[in-house]
């Protein structure tokens, strides 16, 4: 990738994104409803994703990671967050998740 110019491959930006943040496929196609299978092939520039696809991946993505796709693509010198907090992660979970969470670990130190 040149760092001269601005990145405009959306799936070279989406793919460092998730390597950044070390998101699975997996995770997000859970999480977006979209299928592993299309997110790999977006991934690898085997096919461009729709703009409602690219959206639903975009918005299923920590707020953090979102930012770092924008600006990998804009080429703003924002820099890749520090890894998120345990408690930034749970506050990501869906709110049954974070509950189910949040009574597993407990327990387990309990115990």
């Amino acid at each position: 990738m040149n760092t001269n110019s601005p990145m405009t491959c959306w799936n070279e930006a989406f793919d460092q994104v998730l390597r950044e943040f070390n998101i699975s496929a997996k995770q997000l196609a859970k999480e977006s409803g979209v299928t592993e299978q299309t997110i790999s092939q977006f991934r690898k520039g085997r096919n461009d994703a729709t703009t409602r696809i690219l959206n639903r991946l975009l918005e299923s993505l920590p707020y953090a990671a979102r930012e770092r796709f924008f600006s990998l693509l804009l080429r703003n010198p924002v820099l890749p967050a520090e890894p998120p907090t345990i408690a930034e992660q749970v506050k990501e979970l869906p709110r049954g998740d974070r509950k189910k969470l949040i009574v597993e670990l407990v327990t387990e130190f309990i115990i």
